[in-house]
């Protein structure tokens, strides 16, 4: 199960942490239209959750670089002058009010990182942050809904790794068919109230409930929220329109 877990779970981090950043819409597009080409794909009956680390890292950094400033700078300082051990008594004397004892030295590991120096520069020179507000809270919304996804699934497929056989591979693919198509779909069918934010409405499918599925996503990344012609795919003018059953066209875009 080691290299099909992997995949999947690269392949969800970028989907969601990548969508929200439109520079890259190409590159998103090609690695949701891999999770798609994972039904039917064997699972081998280990998991190495160390296989994603880099990716987890990386996720970290830009669900940092996302988030409020104020909420940064809580976390200023680097590991040695900034541990929860010393900041404890300032915020969770305790212990019932947060759940920070086992995230804040990560959280200061991950804001000293940013500034490290990444092929002769700051990781976060060579990745920014979206510019504006709004650009940045729809950043840091599918990046941290990607981080939870991604502790499921570890978890999941932790438990899935002591079974054997086609229960696991069943399990597997009812998971990559979840991914695709929305939570409960099961056997790799589109339904329009599960697999899209919303059926009709571009703003609502892509901006409220932006992450329900991979199928989502795509066409999000290549629909407009009326009819016309779009290029952020870059395949040649998808005629994609939220208000004119997007669904339809998934199969045209992912082919």
């Amino acid at each position: 199960m080691r290299n099909i877990v992997a995949f999947v779970l690269l392949s969800v981090a970028t989907r969601a942490a990548t969508a929200a950043l439109e520079a890259e819409n190409a590159g998103d597009l090609a690695m949701l239209c891999n999770i798609i080409n994972m039904k039917g794909v064997q699972a081998a009956p280990t998991l190495d959750a160390t296989d994603i680390a880099a990716e987890i890292e990386t996720l970290e950094k830009m669900n940092m670089t996302t988030s409020d400033e104020n909420w940064q700078k809580l976390f200023d300082g680097g590991k040695e002058a900034n541990k929860w051990a010393d900041k404890k008594q300032t915020y969770d004397p305790d212990g019932t009010k947060t759940d920070w004892s086992g995230k804040w030295d990560k959280w200061v590991a991950t804001k000293e990182a940013l500034t490290q120096s990444v092929a002769g520069a700051a990781w976060i020179k060579s990745n920014p942050p979206p510019e504006g507000a709004w650009a940045r809270q729809a950043a840091n919304l599918h990046i941290n809904g990607t981080l939870t996804k991604i502790s499921e699934q570890i978890a999941l497929y932790k438990e899935a790794a002591k079974a054997a056989g086609t229960k696991v591979q069943k399990q597997v693919q009812e998971k990559i068919s979840e991914a695709i198509y929305g939570s409960g779909q099961k056997e790799f069918k589109a339904d329009a109230s599960k697999t899209l934010g919303h059926a009709s409405t571009y703003t609502t499918a892509c901006q409220t409930n932006a992450g329900k599925s991979v199928a989502n996503d795509i066409l999000c990344l290549c629909c407009l929220a009326t009819a016309g012609a779009s290029s952020e795919c870059e395949n040649s003018g998808t005629q994609c329109g939220w208000n004119q059953t997007p669904l339809t066209r998934l199969p045209a875009i992912t082919a």
